[in-house]
């Protein structure tokens, strides 16, 4: 069997594409990439395009999906997800929603200064090196800004639950996001039941692009 390609940096171009606005028209509706470094597999479904990126042959995802009701809707059907997750012996994350932000933020943002000894917390919280984290002056919360999946430009924010609702997100991530400047797009993976969340990011700037769903290590 020949060796599956390592496409961590095609994913990367890929959504850093779809961020700035790009939506050429696929051969085929799914398209089958090799490995990304860091996970299992992943799956994300684009305006224009599906995408499986996994260490199997290229034959053997496309009749699995085909098998299980074909790429329409890939992310959301549990049973292609379900396959995945045995086939490669891993587990898969919630459905999130996938959002990129790529001028600089239009909300207010917060007094913060950059933190060493203090990471996210929760579902997403960044885990990578060379992850810049800041909190606010009162430290109700934190947010991180470093590289994510596919080497993409991440964000992640948590809010202690006592300060929730006060407008902190939002203040977090534009005051980061100022610091560090719009260089590329910044992206963003949420739970799609995390509807204060979804709704924070969308006010300082980010847009949905599409859907993930991540497969790591068990």
């Amino acid at each position: 069997m020949a060796a599956v390609p390592d496409d961590t940096d095609q994913l990367r171009r890929l959504l850093e594409g779809a961020a700035a606005g790009q939506r050429p028209i696929p051969e085929e509706p799914l398209e089958v990439r090799g490995r990304v470094e860091g996970v299992e597999a992943v799956l994300v479904g684009l305006p224009h395009v599906r995408v499986i990126s996994a260490p199997l042959p290229e034959p053997e995802v496309r009749a699995a999906v085909a098998n299980r009701g074909g790429a329409a809707q890939l992310v959301e059907r549990p049973a292609v997800v379900a396959w995945l997750t045995e086939r490669l012996d891993a587990q898969a994350s919630p459905c999130s929603v996938l959002l990129a932000c790529t001028a600089r933020p239009h909300a207010p943002d917060l007094a913060v200064h950059r933190r060493e000894d203090r990471a996210p917390r929760g579902p997403g919280a960044a885990r990578r090196d060379r992850v810049a984290t800041f909190s606010d002056t009162a430290q109700r919360g934190v947010v991180a800004v470093g590289p994510g999946l596919a080497g993409r430009r991440e964000v992640t924010v948590h809010v202690d639950p006592e300060h929730r609702g006060q407008g902190v997100a939002r203040g977090l991530v534009a005051a980061a996001l100022r610091v560090l400047g719009v260089r590329e797009p910044a992206f963003a993976a949420v739970p799609a039941s995390d509807a204060a969340a979804l709704r924070a990011l969308q006010a300082v700037g980010f847009v949905p692009l599409g859907a993930e769903v991540v497969l790591t290590r068990r």
